[in-house]
């Protein structure tokens, strides 16, 4: 049994990610050990990952409901969480909630700082402060396009930059703070909110990886996912064999991009036809596109908008689809020279 305010409970809970419409992600995972308790959630936008000490000996790993969040609202003072079989009760001593453990098998593999380059510590007043200053200008997209609050950091002039734009108004706030590395951090509007939960009182470490741009604290880490696609020279895509590409039609490439707006990870697989099918829950998706295949074949599982990031780079016209490497599916458009290039990483 574990004893825990509901007061740090609900603090916790409510860094946590909001239900996604994957059966996967729906759920809080606890993992107790070491007189830790850790909590994560993702919704593969954000990863958030609390630990707060507790008196346990032991070790325990269970996930519950996203509905925890809405319900432990209710419960105050004092709390008793106890793990059975198949069940987690959490009591007050009053009140006591029931839960149904949830299958964690298929909850994504967190993020880690092992490759992470260290950005600046800065205090985390001067992340909310700037954010709320330039964000004011902002809607979830501006001109049909995402919006985003982007951070320049320049380590030689110990200078930090906020800035963000409506095409009509530029906001910059700038901020003097000692900077490790130059570098380009940039905030999707919809992760924001996220960032000023962080304690104003704290120091926040930033990271970046080529996947993830990290906020920590003691206690916290949360990961903020970055589209994943990267440019491969031509002189790579020159060396590929006709027999290890897809000639993708205009018609193709524009139903590709209206069933990628539907799914959140869908499975591409590649044969005769190209194969694109999802099912989770209000997500239900199955269909079979056409292309020119020389004896391609590859099946993923990919991050949609991973898929509409690179799309949107290239004119609906023919495209040709292939693998560079045993882990990446890449696309080229062949206009007057083959200028546009990319690659994006399959999801595990």
């Amino acid at each position: 049994m574990i004893e825990l305010s509901s007061f740090i409970l609900n603090d916790i809970l409510s860094l946590m990610t909001n239900k996604t419409k994957h059966p996967a992600f729906n759920c809080i995972v606890f993992e107790l050990r070491d007189n830790l308790m850790t909590l994560k959630s993702s919704d593969l936008e954000r990863y958030v990952e609390v630990s707060y000490p507790i008196d346990y000996q032991g070790k325990a790993l269970f996930g519950l409901t996203q509905k925890l969040k809405s319900i432990a609202g209710n419960l105050t003072g004092q709390l008793n969480i106890t793990e059975e079989d198949k069940f987690v009760l959490i009591s007050n001593g009053k009140t006591s909630y029931k839960f149904a453990k949830q299958d964690i098998s298929n909850f994504p593999n967190f993020p880690t700082l092992r490759d992470a380059k260290h950005i600046a510590t800065i205090p985390a007043h001067i992340l909310q402060h700037g954010i709320k200053f330039v964000a004011s200008i902002l809607q979830a997209t501006v001109n049909g396009m995402p919006s985003d609050v982007k951070i320049y950091f320049k380590s030689d002039k110990g200078q930090i930059d906020f800035v963000a734009t409506n095409y009509a108004t530029l906001k910059i706030a700038t901020y003097n703070c000692p900077v490790d590395q130059n570098a380009l951090v940039s905030i999707p509007f919809t992760q924001l909110s996220a960032l000023l939960m962080l304690s104003p009182s704290a120091n926040i470490d930033i990271f970046e990886d080529e996947t993830f741009y990290a906020f920590t604290t003691d206690y916290i880490k949360m990961y903020i996912r970055k589209p994943y696609v990267e440019e491969i020279p031509y002189e790579k895509f020159a060396q590929i064999p006709a027999s290890e590409t897809v000639l993708l039609s205009p018609e193709t490439v524009a139903r590709m991009r209206q069933l990628l707006k539907i799914t959140i990870i869908p499975t591409i697989e590649i044969q005769e036809d190209i194969r694109i099918f999802e099912d989770a829950r209000d997500i239900e998706v199955e269909e079979t596109l056409e292309c020119s295949n020389n004896g391609f074949q590859k099946t993923g599982l990919f991050h949609s908008k991973d898929l509409l990031h690179l799309l949107e780079g290239f004119p609906t016209n023919n495209l040709v689809l292939y693998s560079a490497f045993q882990d990446a599916l890449s696309l080229y458009n062949k206009d007057e020279a083959w200028d546009y290039y990319g690659a994006i990483a399959p999801q595990s």
